[in-house]
């Protein structure tokens, strides 16, 4: 079995509470500009639920309808790459990427970029923050939308909350069973099967989540300035989780096609049925 390397051989960190504050501020910032410049207009279909007498009473209700679709949610995500392609041959586009991923794994390391320290600390940040503030995004939009009953913006961060959370237990499963090595632990191959924790590296966590959330917002706000600039976060996300040695190229394309297409189902298959969900 592979050794984890010691922590010497890891990049040296800037000031932690510097960095802390960095990120905090920069999210900051960037939910302000997202809640500033997010347009009015709601997605083709948008539906105008009716909310409950009380945040708390909304709340607990999204919890419910959240708990309610969880098993079906990820029964369907597993099944989904075998029933749509049999169900739509032209569906087998969108393997594509998970393909492109198992024939870059022989080669990963021989591709993973060895970029200065400094480099690889600016990139682990911008990741940060391109995860979180995408997170930030969804929660502010779903308290905003609960708080002045704006339908559109409750269902922008709901849908992108049930998202984050199918993604991030499909991507805890994986962790787990792929046991694979991150590009600075073991003899740096990437190695399957050795390190079986949440914390392996394929897939890549950040890719995942922030594409599941992105690809929601994107279709939410389906401008073409919009998805270039959701679509544009997640890309930074998963190229930074590269350039800060966190992942290979394999781990952050099928943590990137994986959140995407979580997303895209999540947007359609309870975009159109929100509007019964208040009225039960």
């Amino acid at each position: 079995m592979n050794e984890v390397l010691p922590n010497n051989r890891w990049p040296r960190r800037a000031n932690p509470k510097v960095m802390q504050v960095f990120e905090a501020n920069a999210c900051f910032g960037w939910v302000l500009a997202v809640m500033i410049t997010l347009p009015s207009q709601a997605a083709f279909g948008q539906t105008r639920p009716a909310f409950k007498e009380s945040f708390s009473s909304q709340v607990k209700f999204d919890t419910r309808e959240l708990a309610k679709h969880f098993v079906q949610d990820q029964v369907r995500i597993f099944q989904s790459p075998v029933r749509d392609v049999a169900q739509k041959p032209a569906n087998a586009r969108f393997l594509i990427p998970f393909a492109i991923a198992g024939a870059l794994i022989p080669a990963d390391r021989h591709i993973q970029p060895t970029p200065s320290t400094g480099t690889v600390n600016a990139a682990r940040q911008i990741s940060n923050v391109g995860l979180i503030g995408t997170a930030a995004t969804v929660g502010t939009l779903y308290i905003y939308g609960v708080k002045k009953h704006n339908e559109h913006a409750h269902e922008a961060g709901f849908l992108g909350t049930e998202s984050f959370v199918n993604s991030f237990v499909m991507k805890e499963l994986v962790n787990v069973i792929s046991g694979r090595l991150r590009p600075q632990e073991g003899n740096g191959h990437g190695d399957f099967f050795v390190n079986h924790s949440f914390d392996s590296s394929f897939p890549s966590g950040h890719a995942m989540l922030t594409w599941s959330m992105a690809t929601v917002l994107a279709d939410e706000y389906p401008s073409t300035k919009s998805r270039i600039f959701w679509y544009a976060v997640g890309s930074t996300v998963a190229a930074t989780r590269v350039v800060g040695q966190k992942h290979f190229t394999s781990d952050v394309i099928v943590g990137s096609a994986a959140g995407y297409l979580i997303g895209r189902y999540v947007f359609h298959a309870r975009h159109q049925t929100m509007k019964h969900l208040e009225n039960e």
